[in-house]
């Protein structure tokens, strides 16, 4: 069901996008047309994530004969870091361009979405120094800890954007088809940080950033949410109604999230001075 081919993938798509088309086009939110295209289209976009991933995969394994690359992939702490370090980049650069935005128009809209992404840049940026530093067990306890702590800070410059995007409607508009791909990236990005996320294996360092990476990609989540709802249509209570409940759902899972590294990174911090006392 997940592998349907080229073909009828194709097919999906189309028959999806024309479905949402003419769904916000006419204002037919909520009638039974509506409930039959949005888990098709829903369907349609696990699809091609799920195609994309795959596509990324053979690229991967080309790139793996390669020397360079084929070192970067035997290196988790260095493919990490190079993750972080390009995240920390397109972040600070992001928080930029919507501050100027902001500034140039006198939004709110600009200037909380800009707050957010440098406060985003400045977190990674902490992960990023932290490790390339060998600590002992108790440092990255540590450090767990406090990015947890980081994390609810970042929620408070999220709830700044939320609340521009639930009482104010404010979203990020796409020229053309470009929203698209917007969508499919982020889907994509919301299901590799998930499933990066809850792998097992990794140390405190290595799950504090894919905790981070899933934060950021479910914010993407909602921004994108608010900017289909922007393009296609719906009533203002509609929109308001639907980016309140996802925007409700990333706050807190955020908050859960750096609740539970913080409790996790004191555990381990009091399990370390435990066994170092014994010594």
């Amino acid at each position: 069901m997940l592998r349907p081919g080229a073909k009828w993938t194709a097919g999906l798509a189309a028959g999806a996008a024309l479905g949402l088309m003419l769904v916000f086009g006419l204002g037919l939110e909520g009638t039974a047309l509506a409930y039959t295209i949005y888990p098709l289209s829903a369907y349609a976009l696990l699809v091609l994530v799920l195609a994309a991933v795959r596509r990324m995969r053979r690229l991967v394994d080309c790139l793996a004969q390669t020397a360079p690359f084929c070192a970067l992939l035997g290196d988790a702490r260095r493919r990490e870091r190079a993750s972080l370090a390009l995240g920390t980049a397109v972040s600070f650069g992001y928080a930029l361009y919507r501050g100027a935005l902001g500034l140039l128009y006198g939004s709110a809209w600009f200037g909380a979405s800009a707050a957010y992404f440098l406060a985003l840049a400045g977190l990674r940026a902490f992960l990023m120094t932290a490790g390339r530093r060998e600590g002992s067990a108790r440092q990255a306890a540590r450090r767990h800890a406090l990015t947890g702590a980081c994390l609810l800070l970042l929620n408070l410059a999220m709830l700044g954007v939320i609340v521009q995007v639930v009482r104010k409607n404010a979203a990020q508009t796409y020229p053309g088809h470009l929203i698209y791909a917007s969508a499919a990236f982020t889907f994509y990005s919301v299901i590799a940080a998930a499933v990066r996320r809850f792998r097992r294996g990794a140390g405190l360092e290595e799950q504090a950033v894919r905790g981070v990476n899933l934060v950021a990609a479910l914010f993407s989540l909602l921004t994108l949410q608010a900017a289909m709802l922007e393009q296609f249509g719906g009533t203002p209570d509609f929109r308001m109604r639907q980016n309140a409940w996802l925007g409700g759902a990333v706050t807190l899972t955020t908050t859960t999230f750096g609740v539970w590294m913080m409790a996790r990174g004191l555990r381990a911090l009091r399990r370390a001075k435990e066994a170092a006392d014994e010594f």
